[in-house]
């Protein structure tokens, strides 16, 4: 069994207490309290940045090679001699790190999670040569990614299969009991999302919205998403996600709305819709592997098709039999092994194999 150092932006320990109450679904630990049910002994210094080094980070942003946080990789430094792994679930934050692994300074091996593409932003040429040099400090499938086009995007810059794709998966136990056929379709989140087409669509479907995000996010663009049928709900910090759960329950489905670029967000509401058992209406990306339309729990509609979504929210509203079966269907993918313990026994796996290489 393993030392297994932890490191997060937010407290895995103050979530696991909100988990382990039935208030928010475990599948936002990332397999770390399975990781500790498989005998593993876990070392936890995630939590939230410090000011002085947060402000570090924000300031090492605006340079064109990522660096990763340099507030995770203190904290990792400073208790490195007592694991045997690093995991790194919280996208991938361990840049110089994996530097550090690639010209030998390091030999403690660094499992991590890769949630978006990594040579993003400007000056990609520069950025994709960096990126392959820190890549050589990964050990072979050891980079998780939520995509198979961020997994292929990391193994041809390694030029080697240091990424694997392992799917994302629901806590099966967390969602309360689905009401069918339910009413209204619900939206929730902030990154990437594109409301306003999304309420454009609304109006003319005439069918009920409930949008809840952040009120930073939700103001400037409040004009656009008012209508009879559209509930607005502006919040200033995080709704408990039991609160959130039963708006799911209650809803005919869920909508992922999302703008047009290629990081990975709206994979927390997409695991909610088969959670919930509820169908699923998304924004096509690449990064996103999950086809409703394949599957048969709901709608996929191109970037800023408003026509997409009329035709989609109209479909899940005029028709509660449809909705129920996709509905079902999506919960039935849970039921059969699409959830959380899959996701976790997938990470367990690949720190086993990185540790019984030697590299502690």
């Amino acid at each position: 069994m393993a030392r297994i150092l932890v490191v997060n932006s937010y407290s895995f320990r103050d979530l696991k207490v909100e988990v382990d109450a039935g208030r928010a679904p475990n599948h936002l630990l990332y397999g770390v309290d399975y990781l500790a049910k498989f005998g593993h002994e876990i070392i936890d210094i995630s939590g939230p940045q410090s000011r002085r080094l947060a402000d570090i980070d924000k300031r090492l942003r605006r340079l064109p090679l990522p660096l990763g946080s340099i507030d995770h990789q203190v904290r990792i430094l400073e208790r490195l001699s007592e694991a045997d792994v690093v995991y790194s679930p919280g996208d991938l934050r361990t840049h110089l790190l994996y530097l550090g692994r690639a010209t030998g300074l390091l030999r403690v091996p660094i499992v991590s999670i890769a949630h978006h593409p990594l040579n993003r932003g400007r000056a990609q040429g520069a950025r994709r040569f960096w990126l392959q040099a820190m890549l050589k400090g990964a050990e072979p499938s050891s980079i998780a990614t939520l995509s198979e086009a961020v997994a292929s995007e990391i193994n041809t810059m390694a030029s080697a299969k240091v990424a694997v794709h392992l799917p994302w998966g629901p806590d099966p136990a967390f969602y309360p009991k689905a009401e069918y056929p339910g009413s209204g379709v619900v939206a929730i989140g902030r990154t990437g999302r594109d409301y306003v087409t999304f309420a454009r669509a609304g109006r003319l479907a005439g069918t009920p919205l409930t949008i809840v995000s952040w009120a930073e996010y939700l103001e400037p663009i409040r004009n656009e998403l008012e209508a009879p049928n559209i509930k607005v709900v502006s919040i200033h910090e995080m709704l408990p996600h039991s609160e959130l759960a039963l708006l799911f329950a209650r809803a005919r489905a869920i909508a992922v709305p999302l703008v047009a670029g290629d990081s990975l967000s709206g994979l927390t509401g997409i695991m909610d819709a088969f959670g919930a058992g509820k169908p699923l209406l998304v924004t096509r990306k690449p990064t996103l592997d999950i086809d409703p339309v394949e599957l048969g729990i709901g709608y996929a509609i191109d970037v800023g098709d408003v026509d997409g979504w009329t035709r989609a929210l109209m479909a899940v509203n005029s028709d509660p039999d449809r909705a129920t079966e996709m509905g079902r269907r999506a919960r039935m993918f849970v039921d059969k092994g699409m959830d959380s313990g899959h996701f976790a026994a997938g990470i367990d796996r690949i720190i086993r194999r990185v540790v019984g290489e030697g590299s502690t």
